[in-house]
């Protein structure tokens, strides 16, 4: 259950992009794996699920680059993702473009 090219022949249609933004909180999720839960998948899965923040972070500027503005909460996932990798400039910078977003476009995924 391997994440990379999930996403890679999936268009960015309205219909599809919540789906899509799901998908790359997956992503984020499985990067940001503690060893246990890395261990715990080995056991579940005869191919546990990989993904790093360098993919969390392309797949969340691609969605970014194909609507930009969609999702205030996919420019927060972007701010995470740069944040987490140690650029805190780009968070911060990431951070201020979400909250420039319309409250009428704001679509909310979680992460749990």
């Amino acid at each position: 259950m391997v994440l990379r090219g999930e996403t890679h022949h999936m268009q960015m249609e309205t219909s599809h992009q919540t789906s899509v933004c799901s998908l790359m909180c997956v992503w984020l999720q499985v990067a940001m794996f503690d060893w246990l839960e890395k261990k715990a998948a080995a056991a579940l899965y005869q191919s546990p699920p990989t993904a790093t923040l360098n993919d969390a972070l392309e797949n969340f500027l691609k969605a970014e680059e194909l609507n930009p503005g969609f999702s205030r909460t996919v420019r927060l996932y972007i701010a995470k993702c740069h944040k987490e990798l140690g650029d805190i400039s780009e968070a911060t910078n990431w951070t201020k473009l979400a909250l420039k977003i319309p409250t009428t476009n704001v679509r909310t995924f979680s992460i749990q």
